[in-house]
């Protein structure tokens, strides 16, 4: 190892079949250290202290070539094997990107604690390229409770952080706040045939296992803000492959337009009149019910802004005296009136045990 003077460069070579367990000097006064060959450095930690107008880099060389298929330019392993549980956090390599508690200074550009890049200058086809990449495994025979390629977490606030240890006062205000941003550029003269700035791909299921539940997209409930949307788009086509399962009702602007809640019967019609086969507000039957003698009811329906709008048709019984089913008042926010006429208008009883097809929007 060596530590000579002032360059602001940390490198490490390693060169051989050497194995770096763990990497530890302060870099302060002296800025350049070389570990070569089958040297080993344990129980320290390496820490940079610069400031915006140097530039301190932490160079991580290895000359060995290509391994099992894979050129890596720098490799990290870290084999875990205790003989008791080990109650701790795990990390394999871990950064941290802080400013000191007694800086006031502005930091107009972005900062990052990992930053990744790839940059294809060549001519050559490529076929993929990626500023980072995650993986995951249960390789073993073990239960896991939760498995993640990529884990990201943004906090309004925070917990002590660094060698020399700041404290947070958790009182500072954020704009906005998200635990991913993505984008997508073309910033070639080029074309670009399909640009997606968050893409799934479809799942593998190799080795003939078991999923029981899976899901392209799973959010949880949003409803800690002041106002909440589970997803919000701007303005372009939203378009579905399959089914389109609404299980809380479906709004135009603020207003409900349909409600999954089954409608009732509020009053009227005939003797037992009852509900069947409702799929919410949208469509829905009604047995009017024995007697033969009534020829209208109210539909009993969930709290609309201003009121509901109802169309019905008699689907056992089409004749000149029982030829149209319609709505006939305003109702309240929460009842919808109809009733049956002949083909002259006038009002008319439906038979006994008709069956009423009814669509009922809200307004």
């Amino acid at each position: 190892m060596k530590l000579p003077g002032k360059t602001a460069l940390v490198r490490i070579a390693a060169i051989g079949a050497a194995s770096l367990l763990a990497l530890s000097a302060f870099a302060q006064s002296h800025t350049e250290m070389t570990i070569e060959d089958a040297q080993t450095v344990t129980a320290q930690k390496i820490f940079s202290k610069g400031n915006p107008s140097s530039t301190y880099i932490l160079q991580l060389l290895d000359s060995l070539g290509t391994r099992n298929g894979q050129l890596i330019g720098f490799s990290i392993e870290q084999l875990l094997n205790p003989s008791s549980p080990a109650n701790y956090y795990n990390f394999g390599q871990a950064t941290e990107l802080f400013t000191a508690s007694s800086n006031s200074q502005t930091f107009p550009s972005q900062s990052a604690a990992v930053y990744g890049s790839f940059n294809h200058f060549g001519s050559g086809a490529l076929d993929s390229g990626f500023g980072a990449s995650f993986e995951a495994f249960n390789g073993g025979p073990a239960t896991a409770t939760l498995i993640v390629g990529v884990h990201a977490d943004a906090t309004n606030g925070g917990v002590a952080a660094g060698v020399r240890t700041q404290s947070p006062t958790n009182n500072g205000n954020a704009t906005n706040l998200r635990a991913g941003d993505f984008l997508v550029r073309n910033s070639s003269s080029g074309t670009v045939t399909n640009a997606a700035s968050l893409y799934v791909e479809g799942p593998q299921n190799t080795n003939h296992g078991t999923i029981t539940n899976l899901y392209g997209l799973l959010i949880q409930d949003q409803l800690t803000g002041t106002n909440n949307w589970a997803i919000k788009t701007g303005k372009g086509l939203v378009q579905f492959g399959g089914k389109v399962r609404a299980d809380g009702g479906i709004g135009v602007g603020s207003a409900t337009l349909i409600s999954p809640t089954a409608p009732t019967i509020s009053s009227g019609f005939g003797k037992a009149p009852a509900v069947f086969n409702a799929n919410g507000t949208a469509a829905f039957t009604i047995n009017v019910g024995t007697g033969g003698t009534a020829n209208s009811g109210v539909i009993g329906l969930l709290t609309a802004t201003h009121g509901w709008a109802c169309t019905c048709t008699d689907i056992t019984t089409n004749s000149s005296t029982v030829f149209a089913c319609k709505q006939i008042g305003a109702g309240t926010t929460t009842t919808a009136p109809i009733g049956e006429f002949t083909a002259s208008g006038a009002a008319h009883a439906w038979e006994a045990s008709d069956i009423l097809a009814v669509s009922c929007f809200a307004y």
